[in-house]
């Protein structure tokens, strides 16, 4: 699955993006752990039954706003915090 996912270039290139936003400009290894916890707690809480709808289609919460306090601040490039 790793080996078909690195070769997938649409899958790259989204991760890219998505990692980019996560890590807010910041490359050094805090930001990387960060940007990995949140992007595997947003995989996880989307099919998680605990937040699934009746539907099991539709989730039962708003991400942006459910995990807006268990977000970590974003980190300046030299790696500060913004808040």
């Amino acid at each position: 699955m790793l080996r078909f996912l690195e070769e997938h270039g649409r899958f790259r290139r989204v991760m890219e993006r998505v990692n980019r936003v996560l890590m807010g400009g910041a490359s050094d290894p805090r930001a990387r752990v960060q940007a990995a916890m949140l992007a595997t707690a947003i995989a996880g809480a989307v099919i998680h039954p605990l937040v699934a709808g009746p539907r099991r289609r539709e989730p039962s919460f708003r991400p942006p706003e459910a995990g807006a306090e268990a977000a970590p601040a974003p980190l300046t490039t030299d790696g500060r915090s913004t808040t």
